[in-house]
């Protein structure tokens, strides 16, 4: 039978007795007795979710001044446990839960998610929403720890997180309290954590013959002791810290001689300043960690009981690490901490071992052994940026991934679609940023070029983000993308490809054949909310797109290949001459190709980065020496050459085109289709060669 079956069976049971033998309860009236059975009903719709969590499903973020049925859900399961309880009395307490998230309601969700594991937040998220699913209904599961109800809060009975599921306990544990009835091992190690072949902490694995304790060979039990030589090279002092969630702060390289080693406890000084004045560590940190590598041992809340002070020092015992070091091995023991967030200035974080036994093992034997936490450079020092924490710069950048300028084919059909038209990068730093909107400038040949433009396209790598239309009525247009959740983590860049879609009808309504379109972004124009949740606007430059011409039905394409070049010194006279060779390909798309000449293509060469004008001797050879089939290829090998007037000339090299006017000429169809393409072929060009 459910708990909630059980309360409400009391609860009846307890109404007849009122009504059935009012002579047994004469200390209560029935009025009295039917509001006791009114609060106890409050109380069960609290425990199971009934009620107010009926039909709710957690799918929006909430936070301060949000309305709604699933505001007074969350409150209802925020009230199962006294720890994470909204309100004691009145608005918000249990059975008294109300539809407006206020700052007792975000208190308790911060202790909910403290309680959760989760990072606590000013803002119902995504993975507490996950655990607000997960939670509604209430009920005993199988997989949850004795004497827990959901995952929320502690046992009443055992006093641990009842967030442990019972499904990843040792064998023989209902919780992580106390020691498995089967095995005697410690109920604290979930079996996902355990050496491979171990299903408790108990014995040896069945695969590798490691101990379960540990993951270390048994061997031979021999006396050994411990050693401690440095502190491991990460986490580094560092002076800019801007989060405040599972921060490594202490590295230390610990050594087994002669003897497996079992860590037991690390003893830890804090020595915390505001302003240069001393403060109790419990001002800054919340909780500490302890990794073995990925792997977390053990946490422990930093409070004032926890502490310990000695004189002016402060310091902690985490202890029950079981932690283990094979024999004639080193291994890192790695400690984080959660600052509290919200300080109104910055903290100075001094940490380090602490006393002649700050570290203390067991050997195979069961000798104890310590080591102490001086003799060497032992302490890291952090400054946490409470000016800086929750903050976030975002600086926008070009990538060099921009598809260079191109001819589109857009077939009279079904137009061209996903058109390659910008790359850029967004860059977090100080904190993560999640970009929200995005509002990029669209401009073309004219308005009518523009109508063509069916739609503008968002893309995280294959991922498409949204699709919008562009918006207004000249040749420079905006798309708006809203209501994106794109996050770019601290110190790193996300790449981001926008991409278009244009209409099939090129050459009606105005619009015609060469006719370009190019798409650009503004810094100001991209908005993104800091780790605090308010929202500004990025840094950076202008990212421009290359310009994209579009071609009705036919067009040609054009990669570089290569570029070469030489200069040779002259015998007799005082000239001497330089040759370049650039081999392409072109693609015909839509139509026969007419076969490449000499005359198709004008090339430029330069001295020291300024033009001479056109080279003034030139041939091309085309592989295969034929006309280019529809969707078929050609290799063309364009041979220039230069004769210099004397030597010392500089640099020289040779360029397909000058970007303005010139480059090459190409037709389909015997004309039907041509043009003069100097799009594209900024870098078809031959490196320079030295003609000093």
């Amino acid at each position: 039978m459910s708990i909630k079956k059980t309360i409400i069976t009391t609860i009846v049971a307890l109404a007849l007795v009122a009504v059935v033998a009012p002579g047994v309860t004469q200390a209560a009236t029935v009025a009295e007795l039917l509001a006791q059975i009114q609060a106890l009903t409050a109380q069960v719709n609290g425990l199971s979710g009934a009620g107010a969590c009926s039909g709710v499903t957690f799918t929006r973020d909430l936070a301060v001044g949000s309305t709604g049925s699933d505001v007074k859900c969350l409150q209802t399961i925020l009230n199962r446990s006294v720890t994470t309880q909204v309100a004691v009395t009145g608005a918000g307490s249990p059975g008294a839960e109300t539809t407006y998230f206020g700052a007792k309601t975000l208190a308790a969700v911060q202790k909910y998610q403290a309680a959760q594991g989760l990072t606590v937040a000013n803002v119902v998220g995504s993975l507490t929403r996950a655990s607000l699913n997960a939670a509604i209904g209430g009920t005993v599961g199988a997989n949850l720890p004795a004497g827990c109800t959901s995952t929320a809060g502690y046992s009443s009975t055992t006093g641990v997180s009842c967030s442990t599921s019972a499904g990843n306990l040792p064998a023989g544990c209902t919780s992580t309290f106390g020691y498995s009835s089967t095995t005697g091992a410690s109920c604290s190690v979930s079996a996902g954590n355990l050496p491979a072949g171990c299903t408790s902490t108990a014995g040896f694995s069945t695969t590798t013959g490691a101990s379960c304790s540990t993951g270390m060979s048994s061997g031979a039990a021999t006396e050994g002791f411990i050693t401690i030589s440095s502190l491991a090279a990460a986490p580094a002092s560092n002076a800019n810290i801007t989060t405040v969630s599972n921060i490594p702060v202490l590295g230390v390289n610990i050594k087994a001689v002669n003897s497996n080693e079992t860590v037991g406890s690390v003893k830890l000084q804090l020595a915390v300043t505001k302003s240069g004045n001393a403060e109790h560590p419990a001002t800054l940190i919340q909780k500490l960690y302890v990794y073995d590598g990925g792997t977390q041992l053990a946490s422990f809340p930093v409070t004032t009981d926890s502490v310990i002070k000695t004189g002016s020092d402060y310091y902690m015992i985490l202890s029950g690490l079981n932690f283990g070091i094979p024999a004639g091995q080193t291994k890192a023991l790695t400690i984080s901490a959660d600052f509290n967030a919200g300080l109104e200035t910055n903290r100075v974080l001094t940490v380090n071992l602490y006393g002649d036994d700050a570290v203390r093992g067991t050997d195979s034997l069961g000798i104890n052994s310590t080591a102490p936490g001086s003799g060497f450079t032992s302490t890291r020092v952090y400054t946490i940026k409470y000016a800086s924490v929750g903050a976030s710069t975002l600086t926008v950048t070009a990538n060099t991934g921009t598809p260079i300028s191109t001819s589109v084919n857009v077939d009279t059909t079904n137009g061209a679609t996903d058109v390659p038209m910008l790359v850029f990068n967004t860059k977090s730093v100080t904190g993560a940023s999640k970009i929200t909107d995005l509002e990029f400038t669209v401009t073309g040949t004219d308005a009518d070029t523009l109508d063509k433009v069916d739609a503008i396209k968002l893309y995280d790598g294959s991922t498409l983000l949204g699709s919008v239309s562009l918006v207004g009525t000249t040749a420079s247009r905006t798309a708006t993308f809203t209501d994106l959740a794109i996050s770019v983590a601290k110190d790193a860049t996300k790449s981001l490809l926008v991409k278009a879609d244009i209409a099939s009808d090129l050459t009606s309504g105005g619009a015609s054949s060469e006719d370009f379109v190019e798409v650009n972004l503004a810094p100001a124009n991209v908005t993104y909310e800091e780790p605090d949740l308010s929202s500004t606007t990025a840094s950076g430059s202008t990212v421009v797109g290359k310009r994209m011409y579009l071609f009705d039905n036919q067009a040609v394409v054009v990669t570089f290949v290569s570029g070469a070049s030489t200069y040779t010194v002259p015998t007799v006279s005082t000239d001497g001459y330089t040759t370049g060779v650039i081999t392409i390909k072109v693609k015909a798309d839509g139509g026969l190709m007419t076969k490449p000449v000499a005359g198709d293509f004008t090339v430029d060469s330069y001295t020291d980065g300024i033009s001479n004008g056109a080279v003034s001797s030139k041939n091309v050879t085309v592989t295969p020496n034929t006309d280019v089939p529809d969707g078929s290829e050609a290799t063309v090998v364009i041979n220039v050459s230069e004769t210099l007037a004397n030597t010392g000339s500089g640099f020289v090299n040779f360029k397909l085109g000058n970007d303005t006017s010139t480059g090459m000429y190409w037709e389909l169809d015997s004309g039907a289709t041509s043009a003069t393409q100097f799009w594209g072929l900024e870098d078809f060009k031959t490196p320079a060669s030295n003609a000093q």
